[in-house]
């Protein structure tokens, strides 16, 4: 049976506390078999009335609840725009405080509920996802960039969680600053561990940057840790396979 998860964010702050004794705070919610797919979408487990609906039922079978975007897309998650690149640095008050040559420009989206589990898979997939070209053999998208001993430069950018209000960008979905500072920073720590200390670079958080890339292709991915708290099935590739 696959886990149970609860969302626990979003526009509506007035839950009801079910007979399964989760809180549950969120309208709207999907239902994931044990496969990851959609089973159901609708109201929350528990309507204010208390009575269960059929999302709850669903639950009550093994599935699992997961909180839906406001909209009706997308959850909660750490996001990553990956850019394979033949250089990047990174520039603060006209000074060039990182740079690397061949590799990854990570810029890094930071959710207001995200955690280490979020960190972890973030780091894991970028370190091992095969963006680059096998010179020895000529395969292309066959080696990370751990493989190919290139550099990476995370880059802290709040912005990839704004959401536009009428045409004016809101921002309310990420991490505050204050809490958002020492985690981003475990997670330059958790990339540092897991590869090379020299390796990854980052740039100045707050600051004013301005970010200078040649992207090679181009190549640019989008990276969502919701895929991993979903629990949908997907292939694992860690360099080892």
């Amino acid at each position: 049976m696959c886990s149970r998860r609860f969302g626990t964010s979003g526009p509506s702050r007035s839950g009801f506390r079910g007979a399964l004794g989760f809180d549950l705070i969120s309208e709207r919610a999907r239902c994931l078999d044990q496969r990851g797919q959609a089973a159901f979408t609708g109201p929350s487990a528990f309507a204010k009335t208390g009575q269960p609906t059929a999302c709850n039922r669903l639950t009550a079978q093994g599935y699992t609840i997961v909180q839906a975007a406001p909209g009706g897309g997308g959850g909660r998650a750490m996001r990553a725009v990956v850019q394979r690149v033949l250089s990047a640095s990174v520039e603060v008050e006209g000074r060039v405080v990182s740079e690397i040559g061949p590799g990854l420009l990570v810029l890094v989206g930071v959710h207001e509920s995200d955690t280490d589990a979020d960190a972890d898979y973030i780091c894991r997939k970028v370190l091992n996802m095969r963006l680059f070209s096998n010179s020895k053999t000529g395969k292309a998208w066959d080696l990370s960039v751990k493989q190919s001993n290139f550099g990476v430069l995370l880059v802290s950018q709040f912005t990839l969680y704004g959401i536009l209000k009428g045409n004016k960008p809101d921002f309310h979905v990420a991490m505050p600053p204050q809490k958002a500072k020492p985690f981003y920073e475990s997670l330059v720590e958790k990339f540092r561990k897991s590869y090379t200390s020299d390796a990854v670079k980052d740039g100045v958080f707050g600051a004013m940057m301005k970010v200078n890339l040649v992207n090679d292709g181009p190549v640019t991915m989008q990276l969502d840790s919701s895929v991993s708290r979903s629990g949908s099935s997907e292939v694992v590739e860690d360099g080892e396979q």
